[in-house]
């Protein structure tokens, strides 16, 4: 079964992750205009999107799991044709924006970004930093959990794994003082890999349940029970999807403890998987389905972009302080249209180079 809203839900997060990062990066164009001052204050929660990404992906591979047999070794190839590209190409953007624009980055971190190294704890200073922080973490978690479950017995791995996010939860919620860090603390304890054990479980979980109860979601027999259930679940969903909007974007509450959101969005998730409410099937179209692809290489070019209209757009002081929605606008546009072309260009393309002739080559 595909999930064309849970597509969407990826394409309009990946839009918020964009909008949160370009207010740093206008900064120091706009200076302390009152107008982008106030929203970069109200969109000061958009980070933890990054977890609802987590979530799906751990969704997606308890479903890839059971319903494909491969290797580890077939798997691990899988995901690195599927990750690395994007993740080589914004390298190499920001490389060349580096010699040739002075755009200020550490070569060596690009460096070793390239071998899935960095944020996991065995590097040192800021290496941390950065948007794709997240990349390198999650293909290693994603590798782990997936020896651990092809070789134990699959009660032994869950138990695992459920230890895994409950220790990993604890141990980033109370450090960071209800936040979620990446930095590595204690030693050898990177806090970027706790969130994505913690993530990729909770979805893998959340997959575990719904295979469990999706049979029984005509549980309902007469028109009257199926109605009022369709009012409940819609008003789960609504309700749920624009908390996570308004503390996202618009900021109207701030929560010390950020677990909270983490448990809003895994009920909107799991509503969405279940189809029964109107938000959810309103959502559940190719349109959607379209456009969600696109969400991974919006996210990592996003930055490649925010440089370019610095050296463009950005200059033109009349137009960031007069036209500020039409700014932003502008902004997110150029980030889709820029990762709608990498997708295109690089992410499926190179995907597809090196898994049917690098690493799946089959004898002719």
């Amino acid at each position: 079964m595909k999930y064309m809203n849970v597509e969407f839900l990826r394409f309009i997060f990946s839009l918020m992750i964009v909008y949160f990062h370009f207010f740093p990066h206008i900064k120091g164009f706009v200076g302390d205009n009152e107008v982008y001052a106030l929203l970069a204050r109200n969109s000061s929660n958009a980070w933890i999107i990054v977890e609802y990404f987590l979530i799906i992906a751990g969704y997606f591979f308890y479903r890839t799991f059971y319903k494909k047999e491969q290797s580890w070794s077939s798997f691990a190839l899988t995901k690195i044709a599927r990750l690395w590209p994007v993740l080589a190409f914004v390298t190499f953007c920001w490389v060349i924006e580096h010699l040739i624009f002075g755009m200020k980055i550490n070569l060596y971190t690009q460096f070793i970004n390239l071998f899935f190294f960095q944020c996991i704890g065995i590097t040192i200073g800021h290496e941390f930093y950065g948007v794709l922080w997240f990349i390198s973490p999650f293909f290693w978690v994603l590798l782990f959990y997936f020896y651990i479950l092809k070789n134990w017995k699959k009660e032994n791995a869950n138990l695992v794994i459920a230890l895994l996010v409950y220790f990993s939860l604890v141990g980033n919620l109370n450090y960071f003082h209800g936040g979620l860090g990446r930095e590595t603390i204690h030693t050898f304890i990177n806090a970027g890999v706790m969130r994505v054990l913690a993530g990729v479980g909770i979805g893998y979980f959340i997959g575990v349940f719904h295979e469990s109860i999706k049979n029984c979601v005509e549980i309902c027999k007469t028109k009257l029970q199926k109605v009022f259930k369709f009012i409940i679940v819609s008003s789960i969903e609504i309700y749920c999807f624009v908390f996570l909007l308004n503390n996202g974007i618009f900021h109207k509450l701030s929560f010390n403890n950020k677990l909270i959101y983490i448990l809003i969005f895994s009920i909107l998730f799991f509503c969405f998987l279940m189809k029964q409410g109107f938000l959810s099937k309103f959502l559940d179209n190719k349109f959607w389905g379209y456009c969600g692809r696109f969400s991974y290489s919006i996210y990592a070019m996003q930055y490649v972009v925010f440089f370019i209209l610095k050296k463009t757009m950005w200059l033109n002081h009349n137009f960031v302080f007069n036209h500020i929605y039409l700014n932003i606008f502008v902004t997110l546009l150029c980030c889709t249209i820029i990762g709608i072309l990498t997708y295109k260009f690089v992410e499926v393309p190179a995907g597809k180079f090196l898994k049917e002739k690098v690493f799946f080559r089959t004898k002719e």
